[in-house]
């Protein structure tokens, strides 16, 4: 059973990449969201991890192998495969924004915004919301007041900046040069954020223009 691979992207497919690790190369399929974000690193020159999710039937062709940078993007593809109907790639292909931001929605029961997600529709939507909204962690306390004062919103906005740096760079593959660059980037475009979520959320989309 593979569960982690260590190695360095030699090509890239719209949903998948080949990973070389030592000798052999990896066909391993990607989120739209890991796709997005590790197209935007130079990790052809730089060792990538993964952890991975092996999947084969007797219905399918080929073995099939997915990978997730963080424990946390896999995290959610194990709960979404929970639902009943979602299969391994169709669990995948939903999750096309940062983890945060899809916890959040399941946990406010957010069925309109599931909805605008590839492969989800009404009824899908709210049958991850009835099975999972009880086993997800609820996030939606901001990390800054609602009417904050200058001093205290810079402290904040630098800590909430520096979090979202230090992620891109240890979980995604980001040099620190690009994350910093993405991340100034995001709040020039949206001086407004005030949560993590919505620091990620505004990376992603520079990321995906």
């Amino acid at each position: 059973m593979i569960s982690r691979l260590f190695g360095t992207i030699i090509s890239w497919e719209e949903d998948a990449i080949t990973l070389r690790a030592g000798a052999v190369g990896y066909r391993v399929h990607l989120s739209p969201y890991s796709m997005s974000v590790l197209s935007g690193t130079d990790s052809e020159s730089s060792e990538l991890s993964l952890y991975t999710q092996f999947f084969w039937s007797e219905h399918q062709d080929s073995p099939t192998l997915v990978g997730f940078p963080t424990k946390e993007e896999q995290d959610l593809f194990l709960l979404l495969r929970k639902v009943q109907g979602l299969g391994p790639m169709t669990a995948l292909r939903i999750l096309s924004l940062p983890v945060e931001e899809m916890l959040s929605m399941i946990s406010q029961g957010d069925v309109s915004r599931l909805k605008t997600l590839k492969g989800v529709g009404d009824k899908t939507a709210k049958k991850i919301i009835s099975e999972l909204k009880e086993e997800v962690q609820p996030i939606s306390t901001p990390l800054i007041p609602a009417e904050p004062t200058g001093k205290n919103k810079t402290a904040s906005l630098t800590d909430i900046s520096s979090l979202v740096r230090e992620t891109l760079v240890q979980q995604f593959g980001h040099t620190p040069i690009e994350a910093s660059r993405l991340v100034a980037a995001a709040l020039k475009k949206n001086p407004d954020i005030r949560t993590i979520e919505e620091l990620f959320s505004e990376v992603y989309r520079i990321g995906s223009d």
